[in-house]
């Protein structure tokens, strides 16, 4: 909490945006992340005593694809994992691309990551499912917001926050719903809390919002709520709606 007025402190940059490529230097998040993590390599990770597993995602715009950042693929042993953390914070038009090529890798179906999760333990790690608990906590639902009629009467250019939300919402429960349809004996549980307003992902001010948002998903989590908006099954052909 106390970071976010650093991480996010507004310059001219900000202030001319969109006339700038980016809203913020990515010089603050860098020196808060080198300081908790250190130099520590991605292989390190891996080379504890027992073994950590962790996957990291970042959109290479270069290659065009999404890489999985793990400890145990030998091109990214020697990966520092502060470099990891921030390519995957760098959000396009809030911060700058990192080494001219990746950028946050929930730009592509993987901001929900619970998929790779369970996909990674099965495949990967070769897990016993029916030994295995996977918990998702989700960052809030966005809120509607649209009344009838409204987008009748958009702009071009407003239709492009109701976009990237329908398709960030849509890749999130799809996620959700791919583990429960392909690992069914997974003990997983998602949770996820449905947010009244909108808030920007830049504005420190909305903390207390966000910590008390944050106690209420945590009660709900040890009350075990799972998100039912995602609790449904897949329907079949020909059965009864």
């Amino acid at each position: 909490m106390q970071l976010g007025s650093v991480v996010f402190h507004k310059t001219w940059r900000t202030w001319l945006w969109p006339l700038t490529r980016y809203r913020y230097s990515n010089r603050p998040l860098i020196e808060a992340l080198r300081t908790y993590l250190g130099d520590r390599t991605m292989g390190e990770f891996w080379k504890a005593d027992p073994p950590m597993d962790v996957v990291i995602t970042m959109h290479d715009l270069v290659e065009n694809r999404t890489r999985f950042v793990k400890p145990w693929k030998e091109e990214y042993a020697r990966f520092p994992v502060w470099k990891a953390v921030l390519a995957s914070s760098s959000v396009p038009t809030y911060f700058p691309v990192v080494d001219g090529r990746y950028v946050d890798g929930g730009v592509g179906s993987y901001a929900n990551p619970c998929y790779i999760a369970a996909y990674e333990a099965a495949f990967c790690l070769d897990w016993d499912p029916t030994e295995t608990t996977l918990i998702s906590i989700g960052t809030g639902r966005a809120p509607g917001g649209l009344k009838p009629g409204e987008a009748s009467r958009f702009f071009a250019w407003q239709w492009i926050a109701p976009i990237l939300d329908a398709f960030i919402g849509d890749a999130s429960d799809q996620q959700v719903r791919l583990v429960q349809q392909f690992f069914p004996e997974l003990d997983f549980r998602r949770f996820q809390i449905d947010l009244e307003t909108s808030i920007p992902m830049d504005d420190p001010t909305a903390l207390p919002e966000l910590t008390r948002l944050g106690e209420r998903l945590g009660q709900m989590i040890l009350n075990d709520e799972t998100d039912p908006k995602v609790a449904r099954p897949a329907g079949k052909a020909g059965a009864a709606s």
